[in-house]
């Protein structure tokens, strides 16, 4: 069974029907961090030595785990199954609890796909580079 792990932004998009959702466990680090995506070294680190991460992190590990468990029943019928990380701007905080659960699941040997939905969009809109390319 694929796992597939989605991060988005919850200002710019709302998932339909049943789905596993995890929501991010932090304060919005706006103005706090620079304005890089979740994928970037200095902000994943930055956000992985938050205690509030580092808790969140568990209880989604807890979550998923126990998902998949039940899962395995019905694995024959389930080819894929999605989780998905949620935060308002969908660029950073969802990114790095994606990124991190995803390397968790790979080391326990599952097969893994990692989707970040709204990471370029988000970043684009926050710092205008959208509109750099336009004069181009």
């Amino acid at each position: 069974m694929k796992i597939v792990l989605v991060s988005f932004g919850k200002r710019y998009v709302e998932i339909q029907g049943p789905a596993f959702e995890v929501d991010t466990w932090l304060e919005d680090p706006v103005g706090k961090l620079p304005d890089k995506p979740g994928t970037d070294p200095e902000i994943s680190e930055a956000l992985l030595k938050d205690l509030g991460m580092q808790a969140g992190l568990e209880k989604a590990k807890a979550l998923i785990s126990e998902q998949l468990e039940k899962l395995k029943s019905v694995s024959v019928l389930v080819k894929v199954v999605k989780f998905y990380f949620r935060c308002m701007g969908g660029f950073q905080r969802s990114v790095v609890a994606a990124e991190a659960i995803g390397a968790w699941l790979r080391e326990q040997g599952h097969e893994v796909e990692v989707i970040h939905l709204t990471m370029d969009l988000a970043l684009a809109l926050k710092t205008g580079s959208y509109l750099e390319e336009e004069k181009k």
